[in-house]
């Protein structure tokens, strides 16, 4: 609505010289902008709601069905990465409930409505927008398959790092005692860098994708819109007005595409995390406990 009204309040200015529409147009913008501040602090702080819920749900399950577990599943598991499971894969979990899925569903409702405005202005100014739309999806469907499988490594190299800070730490007499500070300091080291490595190759992937699907597609589908929206109003099919309330709704639906993809990408990087916990949770001892033990 509010791409809609500023171009209404360039035509009163720029084509009409309607001082009276120009006021109420921008009256009406400032009570736009009024609602659609309250609405977002509502909706963000609904979502904070639901995402501790949800973290504290999830870490309780955790944590309830690694209790039930065999005494051989700790004698094969560590300490650190139980530890790592409970506390850096459920955060990265939770994160994106909290914060993402909020994101997601208002860039989702959001490019919904700019798409209705649009095709309300021209359809086919919006169909000409949609002519790079083959190549992202493209694109982020390979994305998240590379992501969720760099996830899942990441997530791992994280908790054996862990695990091995916590048996140095938890034998730290041993260790000074034999003076091997050196050795578990080589050991954590070699852990991290392992990591490291991992989280750069995420990031080599991840500059490749933003590059194409955040900025050069976008600005080519402009510069093709602009073009053809330049010819429409030169045959008198569209306003300038209405062109640059387009392009205004434009570049909305474009942060919308944008902001879907990074959370896109978050969610992926979340969901390799997530397998183990759920693979966790969903896990039956192979020792059944007795009902009341004795």
């Amino acid at each position: 609505l509010i791409p809609f009204l500023l171009g209404k309040i360039i035509d009163a200015v720029a084509l009409y010289r309607n001082t009276e529409d120009f006021h109420r147009y921008t009256l009406y913008l400032v009570a736009t902008a009024a609602v659609t501040g309250v609405f977002t602090g509502l909706r963000g702080s609904t979502f904070m709601v639901v995402g501790a819920r949800f973290s504290v749900r999830m870490r309780q399950r955790l944590f309830d069905s690694i209790l039930r577990q065999e005494v051989a599943f700790f004698d094969s598991t560590k300490t650190g990465e139980i530890t790592s499971r409970l506390s850096a894969d459920c955060e990265k979990v939770t994160s994106q409930v909290e914060l993402n899925v909020n994101v997601l569903l208002r860039s989702l409702l959001q490019a919904l409505f700019t798409l209705g405005f649009m095709f309300y202005i021209n359809w086919k100014l919006m169909l000409t927008a949609f002519i790079s739309v083959p190549t992202v999806t493209v694109l982020s469907k390979a994305f998240g398959a590379i992501m969720r499988r760099l996830s899942k490594k990441t997530q791992k190299a994280l908790a054996k790092s862990n695990s091995s800070a916590e048996e140095a730490i938890a034998a730290v007499r041993t260790v000074k005692s034999f003076a091997a500070e050196r050795e578990e300091s080589s050991r954590y080291s070699h852990e991290l860098k392992e990591y490291q490595r991992l989280t750069m190759v995420t990031a080599g992937d991840y500059s490749a994708y933003a590059a194409l699907t955040f900025t050069f597609l976008p600005q080519v589908t402009s510069c093709v819109v602009l073009f053809y929206g330049g010819k429409l109003i030169d045959s008198g099919e569209v306003k300038s007005g209405d062109l640059v309330s387009f392009a205004f709704y434009m570049q909305s639906l474009f942060q919308s595409f944008n902001s879907m993809g990074s959370i896109y990408a978050g969610m992926v990087q979340a969901l390799g995390a997530a397998d183990k916990v759920f693979e966790w949770i969903k896990r039956v001892p192979n020792v059944k406990a007795p009902a009341e033990p004795q």
